[in-house]
C-alpha cells in the first residue's frame, strides 16, 4: 500500500475514531472516577460485609452464652463488638429486631456531613436466626472521607488518561479495547469472588443461629414470647412442654393460654403484673402457682421484660420461666420449723404468740369471745433424765405431746415452749369451766402408764390457766399469769391445776422483789445465823448446834426461811449463801472451841442438792476447815432424802469423797418425801433425824399416836442395826422427851430445850453448862 492510501486510511480510520475518541476520551475521564467509585465502593462494601457477618456470628456467640437477655442487652453487646473493628475505620453499627426496629445503635468517627465527592459510605447486614427464623439483623456501615485532594488528583489524571488514550486509540484501538476488557474481567471476577465470600459468611451465620435455638431448648427454663396487648404466644421453647405437658404447638396457637396452665387464684396477680411491665415498660418478676397437664401444682417464677419499638411503644413481651417448686417446698418447710418445736412437732412460742395475738384481735370484735392458756410443767422432769438419760426423757416429751394433742380441739394449739413447758391455748370457749375440764382431761391422760423401751413410767403435770376476762391488753401479759398460776399449783403439792387471781400476780411481784433483796443481803448484812442446840438425852448435856439461816429485812422485818430458801434454790442464790453459812458456822465453831475448851460440841450445817451440783465444793469445805483448824468429824452436813432422789451418781460420788474427808453425814426428815432403805445402804449416811410431824404426833394417846410411837421405833431399831446415830427433831414438850428416852432415843432438839438463837444466847447456854 503506498503512503497516500496509508495516509487516506489514516485519516478515514481517524475521521471513524473520532467520534469514537470523543466518546472514549469522555467514558476515560468520566468512566475512571466512576469506576474509581466503584471500585472503592465495592472494596467498601466487601468489608462491610465482612464485618457485618463476623460481627453477627460474634453477636451470635455472645447471645448463647446469655440467651435470656440478648435483646435486653444488645446496645452492651454492640459496644464491646465494635471495639473489634480498626479504630481508623468510621463506623456505624445498629442492632434490629425482627420487625426492622432498632434495639441497639453504635457509632465510632462518623461524619455526615461531608459532600458526595468529599466521602464514601456502605452499608452491609447479616440477619440473627434461629431455627429457621429471624430474630434480629446486623447493619454494619462503613464511611471513608477526606477524598477531595484525592477526587481532584484522579479526576485530573483521568483527563489527562482520557486524552492520552483516546490519541491511543486511533493508534493502538486493539490493544486499548484488550485492556479494557481485562479490567472488565478483573471487576467480573472481584465481584463473583465478594459474592461467594458473602454466601459463605451467610452459612455460618445460620450454623450460629441453630446453635442459639439449640441451646434454648436446652435450657432447664421456659423462654418465651407474646404480643404485649393479646398476649398471643409467638415464641415457646421446648421446656414448655417438658415442664408442663402441654405442646408447644398450643402455646402458640390457642389464644390466652395462660387460663389454661395458671392457678385460677394467681392468674389475676399474674396479668396485673405483665400490665405493668406494659405500661411502664420495665422488668417484673411474678411467682405463681401452675397446673401441669396430669393435675400437678408446681411454682413458677416469670421474669418478664418489656420490649419497645422505636417509637417507645411496648410491642412484645419476652420471659424466662423457671421451676421453683424444691424452693417453695424448701420454703414451706423453713417456715414450718420456724413455727414448730423440732422435737414433738408442736407449735413453738412464736406461733403460740401469733394465734394468741389473732385471739386478742377477735376480743376487740366480739365482746362475748372467750379464749384462755393453760401453762403446763411437768413434775420431777429432771429425775427422768438424770436416771434414764435424754433419749429416753425425749421420747417421754414426744408421747406426751400427742396425748395432750388428743386432749384439745383442732381448733385449738399446743405448744411446746422449751424443756418440759407446754401451754394449751383454747379459742371461743364458754367459760372457765371449759379450761378446767380441759385441765382435768390432761391430768387424766397422763395419769395412764408410758411404756418406753422397756421402761414403764408416769407422768404429772403442774397446770396454770389464764383466761381473757381480766382486762388483758397483751398476749404476753395473759401467758405471764398462767405461767404464775402454774408454779402456785405446783408450790400447792404439784399435779394439779390452779387458775390465777390477781393475789398470784401480787405475790409474785412480791417474789421477785424479795429475790432482788436477797442478793443484796448479803452485803448489807442483814442475813445473820441462828444456832439451836442438839441435846443428848442420857446426859442432858448439849453436843452440838444447827446452824439456821435468819433474814432481818429492813422494811418487812423478820422473813421466814420457808419464804426466801425456795427463792435461793430455784435462782441458784443458795450456792453463795451455802458457802458463807459454812464459813461462818466453822468459824463460830471455832471461836467457841477457844472459849469453852471443855465443851465436845459440833456444828451441823444444812446443805442443798444445789450445792452439791457445785464443781467444787469438796474442795471449798477443806480449804473452810482449814482456815479455822477444824475436825472434819466436827461438821455435820444435813441433807434431805430429795437430794438422794435428784441425782444419785452424782451425789453418791460427792458424798465419798466428802465421807473421806472424816466430815459426818446427816439425813434430815427423815420418814417423810422419797424414803428408801435403800438410800442407807447405797450412801454413807452416820445420822438420821427424825421429822418433827413424828415427835408431834406423840403427844396424843389415839391410834394415830401408837402408829407414830410405832414408826419411830422402827427407825430407831433400824438405825441401831445399821450403827446409825438418831435425832429427834421437833421437841416442844416434856412428854415427848420421857417418850423418847423410854424409846432410848440418842439425841433431840427442839423447843422444849430451847428455840434458835444469837451467838450471845449459846454463849450463856454453854458457860452455865461449864460451870456444872
Amino acid at each position: 500500500m503506498d503512503l497516500q492510501t496509508e495516509i487516506r486510511l489514516s485519516k478515514r480510520l481517524r475521521q471513524r475514531l473520532y467520534p469514537l475518541t470523543v466518546l472514549v476520551w469522555l467514558l476515560i475521564s468520566l468512566g475512571f472516577p466512576a469506576i474509581f467509585y466503584f471500585l472503592e465502593i465495592t472494596a467498601l462494601k466487601r468489608t462491610a460485609t465482612i464485618h457485618a457477618q463476623n460481627l453477627a456470628e460474634k453477636f451470635t456467640d455472645l447471645v448463647l452464652q446469655e440467651p435470656n437477655l440478648w435483646k435486653y442487652q444488645s446496645h452492651k453487646y454492640t459496644q464491646i463488638i465494635a471495639q473489634e473493628i480498626v479504630e481508623t475505620e468510621q463506623v456505624s453499627l445498629r442492632v434490629l429486631d425482627e420487625r426492622g426496629m432498632a434495639i441497639a445503635h453504635y457509632e465510632h468517627n462518623l461524619q455526615i456531613d461531608k459532600l458526595w465527592w468529599q466521602s464514601l459510605d456502605s452499608r452491609s447486614t447479616a440477619p440473627i436466626k434461629f431455627n429457621n427464623r429471624t430474630l434480629g439483623t446486623v447493619e454494619v456501615t462503613l464511611s471513608q472521607d477526606n477524598l477531595e485532594k484525592t477526587t481532584l488528583a484522579f479526576f485530573t489524571l483521568s483527563i489527562t488518561l482520557g486524552t492520552g488514550l483516546g490519541i491511543l486509540i486511533i493508534f493502538f484501538p486493539t490493544k486499548v479495547v484488550g485492556s479494557m476488557e481485562k479490567q472488565l474481567q478483573s471487576l467480573i471476577k472481584t465481584l463473583q469472588e465478594a459474592k461467594i465470600h458473602s454466601e459463605v459468611l451467610q452459612a455460618l451465620a445460620q450454623a450460629s443461629e441453630q446453635r442459639f435455638r439449640d441451646l434454648v431448648h436446652g435450657l432447664d427454663a421456659i423462654v418465651w414470647e407474646a404480643d404485649a396487648i393479646a398476649m398471643q404466644f409467638s415464641f415457646i421453647s421446648q421446656r414448655a412442654e417438658e415442664l408442663l405437658g402441654y405442646p408447644v404447638s398450643k402455646w402458640l396457637d390457642q389464644a390466652n393460654f395462660q387460663e389454661t396452665y395458671i392457678h385460677p387464684d394467681d392468674l389475676a396477680i399474674v396479668q396485673s403484673r405483665y400490665q405493668v411491665a406494659v405500661i411502664m415498660g420495665q422488668e417484673e418478676v411474678v411467682e405463681y402457682r401452675a397446673k401441669t397437664k396430669d393435675g400437678r401444682e408446681v411454682w413458677l417464677r416469670d421474669l418478664v421484660q418489656a420490649v419497645k419499638d422505636e417509637a417507645g411503644n411496648t410491642k412484645l413481651l419476652r420471659g424466662i420461666i423457671v421451676d421453683i417448686t424444691h424452693f417453695k417446698q424448701i420454703e414451706k418447710q423453713l417456715v414450718h420449723d420456724t413455727l414448730h418445736d423440732v422435737l414433738t412437732g408442736l407449735a413453738n412460742r412464736a406461733l403460740l404468740m401469733q394465734r394468741l395475738t389473732n385471739c386478742f384481735q377477735k376480743a376487740k370484735h366480739h365482746q362475748d369471745y372467750q379464749f384462755a392458756v393453760l401453762f403446763l410443767d411437768l413434775d420431777r422432769f429432771k429425775l427422768v433424765n438424770d436416771s434414764l438419760g435424754h433419749r429416753i426423757g425425749d421420747r417421754l416429751l414426744i408421747e406426751l405431746s400427742r396425748r395432750l394433742e388428743k386432749c384439745v380441739r383442732s381448733s385449738d394449739t399446743v405448744a411446746r415452749l422449751g424443756g418440759d413447758e407446754f401451754a394449751i391455748l383454747l379459742d371461743n370457749i364458754k367459760d372457765v369451766n371449759s379450761a378446767t375440764d380441759i385441765a382435768e382431761r390432761v391430768k387424766k391422760e397422763l395419769a395412764l402408764p408410758f411404756n418406753l423401751s422397756g421402761h414403764e413410767m408416769f407422768a404429772a403435770t403442774s397446770i396454770g390457766i389464764a383466761i381473757n376476762n381480766q382486762g388483758y391488753d397483751q398476749p404476753d401479759h395473759l401467758l405471764r399469769d398462767a405461767d404464775t398460776a402454774m408454779y402456785y399449783a405446783k408450790s400447792q403439792g404439784k399435779a394439779r391445776h390452779e387458775i390465777f387471781d390477781s393475789n398470784m400476780h401480787s405475790q409474785a411481784i412480791a417474789t421477785l422483789q424479795l429475790e432482788t433483796d436477797l442478793r443484796r443481803a448479803i452485803e448489807r448484812q442483814e442475813l445473820q445465823i441462828y444456832y439451836q442446840p442438839i441435846v443428848e438425852l442420857k446426859t442432858a448435856k448439849i453436843i452440838g448446834f444447827e446452824a439456821l439461816l435468819r433474814w432481818e429485812h429492813p422494811d418487812l422485818g423478820f422473813v421466814s426461811p420457808t419464804e426466801f430458801i425456795p427463792i435461793a434454790e430455784e435462782t441458784g442464790l443458795i450456792i453463795p449463801l451455802g458457802e458463807w453459812v459454812m464459813r461462818e458456822a466453822c468459824k463460830q465453831l471455832h471461836l467457841w472451841q477457844v472459849k469453852f475448851p471443855n465443851a465436845d460440841i459440833t456444828m451441823s450445817v444444812n446443805f442443798s442438792s444445789k450445792q452439791f451440783t457445785s464443781p467444787n465444793v469438796v474442795k471449798s469445805i477443806k480449804e473452810i476447815l482449814d482456815a479455822y483448824n477444824l475436825q472434819p468429824n466436827h461438821i455435820h452436813l444435813e441433807i434431805t432424802e430429795s437430794v438422794l432422789v435428784e441425782n444419785s451418781q452424782q451425789i453418791d460420788q460427792t458424798l465419798k469423797q466428802l465421807k473421806s474427808l472424816g466430815i459426818i453425814l446427816c439425813l434430815d426428815d427423815f420418814g417423810t418425801g422419797y424414803s428408801s432403805l435403800s438410800y442407807l445402804h447405797r450412801f454413807p449416811i452416820d445420822i438420821l433425824k427424825i421429822d418433827r410431824s413424828f415427835v408431834l404426833g406423840m403427844n396424843n394417846h389415839d391410834d394415830d399416836d401408837n402408829s407414830k410411837i410405832k414408826i419411830i421405833q422402827t427407825i430407831l431399831a433400824l438405825a441401831a442395826n445399821m450403827g446409825i446415830e438418831v435425832v429427834a427433831e421437833g421437841v416442844e414438850t416434856k412428854e415427848q422427851l420421857m417418850k423418847l428416852k423410854a424409846l432410848k432415843c440418842q439425841y433431840a432438839q427442839g423447843y422444849f430445850f430451847s428455840k434458835a438463837v444469837n451467838t450471845k444466847a449459846i454463849e450463856d447456854l454453854l458457860a452455865a453448862q461449864s460451870q456444872c
